[in-house]
C-alpha cells in the first residue's frame, strides 16, 4: 500500500476561458483530474496485474509507463471538488508515493500558465510549496519552477487536506527536503 500524496494546484488570475482550458487539460470531459486527458497512456501495453511474466511477454506494463510519464504509478484519485472563483481555479487530488512531476510539466508546457503546486505525503511531516512561473519561460537561464518547504498556514492547510487536522504533537521532529529522495 503506498503513501498517499495530497496535491493541490492553484491557478490565480485566470479568466473563464483559461479556466476551461485548464479543466480540459486536467480532466478531459469529466470533472476529476485524469492524467490520461493530457498524457494518454498507449493501448499497446499490459494494463492488468504485473509480474515478471507480464513484463517478459508484453515488454512494458502500465505501472512502468505511468511512473515514467506521470511520475506516479496510478492515475489521480481521492478527488476533492473543483473550486472556482471569478479569477481562480483549484484542483485537489491524491497520487501514490510522490507528486506527478512529469504530468505537472506537461500541464505547464501545454497551458503556459503560472500555477502553485502544494503537496504533502503522508510519509512526510512537512509539506511543499511549488511554483510554476510562466513569466520565466522566455528568459534564458531562468528556472520557472521552484519548491520550498511549506510553513505556517500553508503547512496547517496541507495537514487538514491530508489528515483532517492542523498538526500532530510530534510535528517538530519531521523533516523533508523538497525534490529529495522518496
Amino acid at each position: 500500500m503506498p503513501n498517499h500524496v495530497v496535491n493541490e494546484l492553484i491557478f490565480r488570475d485566470v479568466a473563464e476561458d483559461d479556466q476551461e482550458r485548464i479543466l480540459r487539460a486536467a480532466c478531459g470531459e469529466g470533472d476529476k483530474v485524469d492524467f490520461n486527458a493530457l498524457v494518454p497512456a498507449p493501448l499497446n501495453m499490459w494494463w492488468g496485474s504485473v509480474s515478471d511474466r507480464h513484463e517478459k511477454a508484453f515488454g512494458r506494463t502500465h505501472l512502468a509507463w505511468a511512473r515514467d510519464h506521470w511520475g506516479t504509478k496510478w492515475n489521480a484519485y481521492s478527488h476533492r471538488p473543483v473550486e472556482r472563483t471569478e479569477d481562480s481555479l483549484t484542483l485537489r487530488f491524491e497520487t501514490a508515493w510522490r507528486p506527478p512531476y512529469p504530468w505537472l510539466a506537461a500541464m505547464f508546457n501545454a497551458l503556459r500558465l503560472s500555477f502553485d503546486h502544494n503537496w504533502l505525503s503522508e510519509g512526510d511531516g512537512i509539506g511543499v510549496h511549488g511554483r510554476f512561473d510562466a513569466t520565466q519561460v522566455e528568459d534564458l537561464g531562468s528556472d520557472p519552477w521552484r519548491e520550498t518547504s511549506a510553513e505556517g498556514d500553508l503547512q496547517k492547510h496541507l495537514h487538514v487536506l491530508q489528515w483532517g487536522v492542523e498538526s500532530f504533537d510530534d510535528d517538530d521532529d519531521a523533516t523533508h527536503q523538497p525534490g529529495g529522495p522518496e
